[in-house]
């Protein structure tokens, strides 16, 4: 598995200062638990990203659709404290055993087997995606604190964009999964190959799930915990 990240649109807030305390270009948003329960979804991350030089262009967008809302927004009497930002979201893929890494037939120039790689994405990554911005979305509106315009991939359920900067974040997750038996991963809870007595594997290959941040702090964390387990197992033979 991975973390997809994609751009999925775009916002105009009518005060931006409204949604946090800091004074800061970037608001980070992320459910809680019983948020992730109520609505069936995997776990996400919400980046607004202040992007003034969108704003001409979404009012102009905005006029076709809802001329009554945005035409209060040209009030020049009573000017909103208008921004617009990006949306990009980082959401937790669901686990397959469809997905996987192997080695090629082709060679590269030093007669190293290639990688092919297989991965695609579940219909539940898409709809974590779909609900986290229509909730996000919804909010605005409640609080009357801006409208969003999504991306035409995530609106008119189109292919996820190929072309997009971000994609992944290039954190391969899950190859070796830890599990309490072999049925259902390779590695055991102290990172043991099952059925081998002296090979471990350290790394997010072991991670039984993704989520939706960098994985470097939690694979610190198994490497240390890992290193006390192997000290533990010298000292007692």
């Amino acid at each position: 598995m991975e973390h997809p990240i994609f751009n999925v649109g775009h916002c105009i807030h009518y005060n931006f200062s409204k949604l946090s305390n800091k004074h800061q270009s970037l608001r980070f948003y992320t459910p809680s638990a019983k948020f992730l329960r109520a609505y069936d979804i995997d776990n996400f991350g919400l980046r607004v990203q202040v992007k003034q030089s969108l704003t001409k262009a979404l009012i102009r967008d905005g006029m076709c659709v809802a001329p009554n809302l945005f035409s209060k927004l040209l009030d020049k009497n009573n000017p909103p404290k208008l921004c617009t930002t990006t949306l990009q979201l980082a959401w937790a893929q669901i686990p397959s055993v469809d997905n996987r890494i192997e080695l090629g037939k082709d060679k590269d120039s030093l007669g190293i087997p290639r990688v092919n790689l297989f991965w695609k994405k579940q219909p539940q990554d898409r709809h974590t995606a779909e609900i986290a911005l229509k909730l996000f979305g919804n909010y605005l509106i409640k609080e009357d604190l801006g409208r969003i315009k999504l991306s035409p991939w995530l609106a008119n359920n189109l292919e996820y964009p190929k072309d997009d900067p971000e994609k992944i974040g290039y954190h391969h997750m899950g190859g070796t999964r830890m599990a309490s038996n072999p049925a259902e991963g390779v590695v055991d809870a102290n990172c043991k190959v099952f059925g081998m007595s002296n090979l471990f594997i350290g790394g997010s290959s072991v991670f039984a799930t993704g989520g939706h941040t960098n994985p470097t702090y939690t694979i610190v964390q198994l490497a240390l915990r890992l290193g006390d387990h192997l000290a533990e197992l010298e000292k007692t033979g």
